[in-house]
This record gives structure tokens, sequence and C-alpha cells, in this order.
């Protein structure tokens, strides 16, 4: 990363993040941010793409359905809740 520019930063970030986002946090009781934020379990970087006991590839199109119906429960959690503390 020392030799890469400032400008190309954005080259890497979802390289970077993306694990962070499946580390346990402590500050969410050992939860990974992905499982609290997406109810989806965390995982490391590549068992989305490769079976690591068959070692066979699989397509993981099923993931933006998935994300969009956990992201759509998050929203109305949200919502009964803040309409619920502002009664």
């Amino acid at each position: 990363e020392l030799k890469l520019r400032a400008t190309d930063w954005h080259l890497v970030l979802a390289l970077v993040l993306g694990p962070l986002d499946d580390m346990p946090s402590d500050r969410l009781s050992g939860m990974a941010p992905v499982t609290a934020f997406t109810n989806l379990p965390a995982t490391t970087s590549l068992s989305a793409f490769v079976s690591t006991v068959t070692k066979e590839v699989t397509d993981i199109n099923w993931l933006d359905s998935s994300r969009t119906k956990h992201m759509e429960k998050l929203h109305r959690e949200v919502a009964a809740t803040s309409a619920n503390k502002r009664r």
C-alpha cells in the first residue's frame, strides 16, 4: 500500500473493507458487522466463491436477493421501533 498513489485507494478499498466486515467486533458482542446489519453469516473472503469441502465453484447470484430481503426487514423493524418511540 505504500506504493499506491493516494488517488488509487478507491481501487482496493472493497478488498480491505470486505474482510473487516466479516471479523467479529467487541462492540457488537462478538458479532461481525455483516451479520449485525444484514443478518447474513460472516464468511472468509473466498468462501462465497469456492466450497472449502468440495472445491466446487458456486453461483452467488442469490446474495443480492437475500441481501435485499434482509435489508427490507431491517428497515421495517427500525421504522417500527422509531414509530413506537415517538408515541
